[in-house]
């Protein structure tokens, strides 16, 4: 797996996110299935796969045992939204720093 695939699964999963936060997809309700996912977001369906577990793992999301994927509670999704927001202030902090020195 090269760099640019790792990247784009974290960018996917970041999209979804970002559609979960804003109410296209509302606590408790399932997603499309993954294969609508992929073609809604233009990627294939493994990509698509990778970045949902990526919001299993970070408690936005559940799998259920039907193989569906449900949205948790609003407490799990504005904490990621502060942590994810955090990052990105830390990743511009870290470059203004580069040119700083």
């Amino acid at each position: 797996m090269n760099k640019m695939q790792i990247y784009k699964y974290y960018s996917v999963s970041d999209e979804i996110f970002v559609k979960i936060y804003k109410g296209h997809y509302r606590k408790g309700s399932i997603l499309p299935a993954i294969n609508k996912l992929a073609k809604e977001l233009d990627t294939s369906p493994e990509t698509i796969r990778k970045a949902l577990y990526v919001l299993v793992d970070f408690k936005i999301l559940t799998k259920s045992k039907n193989a569906f994927f449900i949205t948790n509670d609003i407490s799990s999704i504005e904490e990621y939204k502060e942590s994810y927001i955090k990052k990105f202030k830390n990743m511009y902090e870290e470059a203004i720093q580069k040119f700083e020195k």
